[in-house]
């Protein structure tokens, strides 16, 4: 008899590449939940957090929906999920953007370091996507509190950086993060002035 850590991960390869009709056709998330139950393993880059896998569904629509079924059986947000979901080079922000605010509000770290470097605010505002669309996306982490733009990459760049950096045009989310920084004390980084007057960024 396989173990539950193994049928979760097996479950999980699927959701990957499932549609949402399929995952409601097949799939019982309460059966899930109850396998999920009976691991002890660490939730973060492990195989059987079907969660993770179903972030990584290439559908917006088919992610959304069933990473929102396991989550209404029980399923625990978990700090990564935000960055999994924001991972994705497909966006549908008005799909994805109920789910990103559950995430937020279950705990999901708006801050969060992968291994690999990255963090979910410098993913959302990669090159290929324009400021107008991840304007609502952005707006819901900054509502959240808790986002630390100066916060740096394993490269050593912050949030802030990588902005004054893109290829396109990041004026709205830089001043959209000025605000942020205005309304909640921290500090606002100003590049080009005098280096002794300057915020690190």
């Amino acid at each position: 008899m396989s173990s539950p850590s193994y049928e979760l991960g097996s479950i999980g390869k699927k959701l990957r590449k499932m549609t949402l009709e399929q995952f409601r056709e097949t799939c019982d998330p309460a059966e899930i939940i109850a396998l999920r139950g009976q691991t002890t393993s660490d939730d973060c880059y492990a195989g059987h957090n079907v969660v993770l896998r179903a972030l990584g569904n290439p559908s917006p629509r088919d992610r959304v929906g069933i990473v929102t079924d396991l989550l209404d059986h029980g399923w625990e947000v978990g700090r990564m999920d935000l960055f999994m979901l924001l991972e994705n080079k497909k966006r549908d922000v008005p799909v994805e953007l109920p789910l990103v605010e559950r995430l937020l509000a279950g705990g999901s770290d708006p801050n969060y370091l992968e291994r690999r470097g990255s963090r979910p605010v410098m993913l959302l505002l990669r090159g290929w996507v324009s400021d107008e669309e991840a304007a609502p996306i952005l707006d819901a982490i900054l509502r959240d509190g808790r986002f630390e733009p100066h916060q740096r990459a394993t490269d050593g760049q912050s949030v802030w950086r990588r902005l004054h950096q893109s290829r396109l045009n990041r004026a709205q989310s830089i001043d959209a993060i000025r605000a942020y920084c205005q309304r909640t004390g921290r500090p606002i980084p100003r590049l080009g002035d005098m280096p002794e007057r300057s915020f690190d960024v």
